[in-house]
Formats: C-alpha cells, sequence, structure tokens
C-alpha cells in the first residue's frame, strides 16, 4: 500500500455510549484504532460509495459495555509503518495487563452493520510496550464498482495467443483477478473480468472497479474452471519482490500489463 499525500488530520468528536462517563475505567494508555477500504485509507467519496458513514469501536468487557464512534473518512498516520488509514486514537482509558474484548464495525447511516466489515478480538498491554497500541485493522473489501474500468494483454512463450497454445496450455479462460494492497497471497481475491483463451486480450464492458490500491493476476482456466497457471503482475522497480500496486483513483481504464505464460 502506498502512503497517501497527507491530509491534515481531523479532530475527532467522539460519541461516548454512556452520556456524562469517560470512556473506560483506566489511564495507562490509549489504542488506535484503525480501518481501509479496498486496500486504502478510505476518502469521504469512496465511504459513500461504499455506504459506510461511521466506524463503532466497542469494547465489550471487563467492565461495562462502552463505545466510541468516528466517521469513516477520519485518517491516522502510523508511525510504524509510514502509511496513512482511516483511523483515529482513543483516549487514555485502559489499564496495563487487563485483557479487553473489543470489535470494530462499518455503520451505515441508518446505524447497521455493512456486510463483511466488522471483527472480533481481545487486546492486552503492558509497561514498556510501544503506544499508542494500535489494533488489527478493519478492512472492507468490495471491488466491483463504476470508476474504472480494465484492460489486459497476454502471450505463450512470447508469441501470439492462439487455439494450439491454449490447448497446450490446457485452458479454455484467462481471467483477471483483484486483491487488496494487504493481501499478498491473493486470500481473497476477485475476479473482475475474464475472455477466451485464445483472444490473447480482454477489456471489461465499461467501468467496473471501485476506487481503491489493488495487487492484479491472471488465472488461466480449463474447461471446469480449475486454475491451471496463473502469473502474479510484480513490481520492476525498488520492490521486485512484492507484486506491483495498482491505484484507482479517478475515472479511466486501468491497463495491466501484459504477461506472458510458459508452456
Amino acid at each position: 500500500m502506498r502512503a497517501l499525500s497527507a491530509p491534515p488530520l481531523l479532530l475527532l468528536v467522539f460519541t461516548l455510549a454512556l452520556a456524562g462517563c469517560r470512556f473506560g475505567i483506566g489511564n495507562d494508555y490509549a489504542v488506535t484504532v484503525t480501518w481501509l477500504i479496498n486496500g486504502t485509507a478510505p476518502s469521504a467519496e469512496l465511504c459513500r460509495a461504499q455506504g459506510v458513514d461511521r466506524i463503532r469501536f466497542t469494547v465489550h468487557g471487563p467492565g461495562k459495555e462502552r463505545a466510541l464512534y468516528a466517521d469513516c473518512e477520519e485518517q491516522v498516520l502510523l508511525e510504524s509503518d509510514g502509511y496513512y488509514y482511516g483511523g483515529f486514537v482513543s483516549t487514555r482509558s485502559f489499564e496495563y495487563d487487563t485483557r479487553y474484548r473489543y470489535s470494530v464495525e462499518m455503520l451505515d447511516r441508518q446505524g447497521n452493520v455493512v456486510q463483511n466489515s466488522g471483527y472480533s478480538d481481545t487486546f492486552e498491554v503492558s509497561w514498556g510496550d510501544e503506544l499508542p497500541w494500535v489494533l488489527i485493522p478493519l478492512e472492507l473489501f468490495s471491488p466491483e464498482g463504476t470508476l474504472a474500468g480494465v484492460k489486459g494483454q497476454w502471450t505463450f512463450d512470447r508469441n501470439k495467443a492462439d487455439a494450439a497454445a491454449c490447448a497446450e496450455l490446457g485452458a479454455t479462460t484467462i481471467a483477471i483477478d483483484v486483491a487488496s494492497a494487504t493481501d499478498l497471497d491473493f486470500e481473497d481475491s476477485y475476479e473482475i473480468v475474464r475472455a477466451d483463451c485464445a483472444t490473447g486480450s480482454v477489456t471489461s464492458d465499461g467501468p467496473v472497479l471501485a476506487e481503491g490500491e489493488y495487487l492484479v493476476r491472471y488465472v488461466a482456466l480449463n474447461e471446469e474452471d480449475d486454475v491451471v497457471d496463473e502469473v502474479v503482475i510484480m513490481d520492476t522497480g525498488r520492490n521486485r519482490d512484492l507484486p506491483l500496486l495498482h491505484v484507482v483513483d479517478a475515472p479511466g481504464t486501468l491497463n495491466i500489463l501484459p504477461i506472458d505464460f510458459r508452456l
């Protein structure tokens, strides 16, 4: 994930679930709550496009349940990696050596939890740990959208694609998958477009991608839709061991680098 341009950090107005009370019962340390949408710190436009209005951070215990809320587009810079995330730093409301149960959720304008946008976990911090304590980022991955189209090309042993080459590979279809910039192993990838293997190229029928920062791979599939080969688009610059980051932040077409399947 690339570092975004640094907007001025906004003052966060927290809504306490217990009006007139402190958020917690301790005062040793604060925590940093973070989130992403499609691999990036979300803008107000991306939040609206994904139907996300606010983020809710709830501490379920020990003690009484209490919650903090922040606008989806709020951002925080993490010194650990130099990147901006959606996020905020809580008040100093937690005690050392106490295990807290918590959840982080994305909410729509009606206060409902957006589908596939929440998680629960625990944290416990001791004296000497790095502070503020950064919680696991919540990420909503929903790449299908109307901001940008996709175009890609492929060859076989540096020769033009044809039926014979496809048959030798055992492929009938070539698909293009995208994954979040945080998903280096494509564990939660999404097929964005596909075409007949012998065509050698594919262009989406209009915009298909939402705003985000993506990793991309070509996938060769047989008649049963089983994977017979795949090629991840890798960075050709300083980060040669990492997949290339594809940033979609304006209308247009994402021109994916052509790849060569080896027979």
